[in-house]
């Protein structure tokens, strides 16, 4: 049997392929249906399907399969660890055109259900509380160093990253604005999405009022042309940073981030010289 971290790779490595593969279907022309009355399938889901069960069942044929859209065989009840997919978990934010979606897999055990974190509204969002955690650290540290910062930047996405800084930020006392830069949507629906998730936040830690909906903060302008697309702006970013940081920025967030962290010191929004916090949160 293999160890778990070398499947965790595995996963990850396959999830990755499967999400490049569902982004040269995202926004273009393909089929798409109903398998049952309003539960929607497309071609990307089928394709997606069939690209991890080849790449996955290849590599540990002793292993189970069940996924959304694959038949079901009985024959994974006997298998000790069975894939478990959803080849596109948003299958209709897919189909609108809206980047609402993942490619979903996890690996179980003799049974034993995994533990599923999301980041889609309709869910606690427990992923933004590492982020008031986070918050807290900082705060420490900067504290005891005898140092403040005038802005933080982040990449503002499923919103779980911005809203948890801030809300750990103001639960803190600590003014400092945090500016999210939009990496999947447009500052109107983005502001919106930050306010849900920052609301919930605070009422998780029992902070109702740790934040108000003034302090969020949120552009687009180096947005287009769309999540995962790059532009000339972080073509630029991406540059910048590994040649006078060493520091090496994803495409898809971080580089987004990085190119509204320049965008808004050029605007003067974040005048220059300030100390500037850059929350690096990996990607891809």
């Amino acid at each position: 049997m293999n160890d778990l971290a070398t499947d965790h790779e595995l996963l990850i490595e396959a999830v990755r392929e499967a999400g490049a593969l569902a982004l040269e279907f995202f926004q273009g022309d393909y089929e798409h249906w109903d398998k049952a009355p309003g539960d929607p399938v497309s071609e990307a889901d089928h394709a997606v399907d069939a690209m991890l069960k080849e790449r996955l069942c290849a590599a540990r044929p002793e292993y189970g399969w069940l996924s959304e859209e694959s038949d079901d065989t009985p024959d994974r009840l006997e298998r000790t660890r069975v894939f478990i997919v959803d080849p596109i978990d948003g299958t209709r934010a897919f189909i609108r055109g809206d980047p609402e979606f993942t490619v979903s897999a996890a690996l179980a055990e003799e049974g034993r259900r995994p533990y599923v974190i999301h980041s889609a509204p309709g869910h606690a969002p427990l992923g933004g509380l590492g982020y008031v955690v986070a918050a807290g650290e900082v705060t420490e540290q900067a504290r005891a160093l005898g140092i403040g910062f005038d802005a933080v930047v982040c990449a503002s996405g499923s919103a779980l990253t911005h809203a948890g800084l801030l809300v750990g930020l103001r639960a803190l006392d600590e003014a400092v604005p945090v500016y999210g830069i939009c990496v999947r949507r447009d500052a109107r629906r983005q502001g919106d999405r930050v306010a849900q998730v920052a609301a919930e936040l605070a009422a998780m830690i029992e902070r109702p009022a740790a934040f108000d909906a003034g302090d969020i903060e949120v552009s687009d302008a180096v947005h287009a042309p769309g999540y995962g697309r790059l532009n000339d702006a972080v073509r630029e970013a991406l540059a910048l940073a590994a040649r006078h940081e060493a520091l090496l920025l994803d495409p898809v967030y971080t580089g987004k981030a990085m190119a509204g962290l320049v965008a808004h010191v050029r605007a003067g929004r974040i005048a220059a010289g300030s100390r500037v916090l850059f929350v690096h949160t990996g990607g891809l």
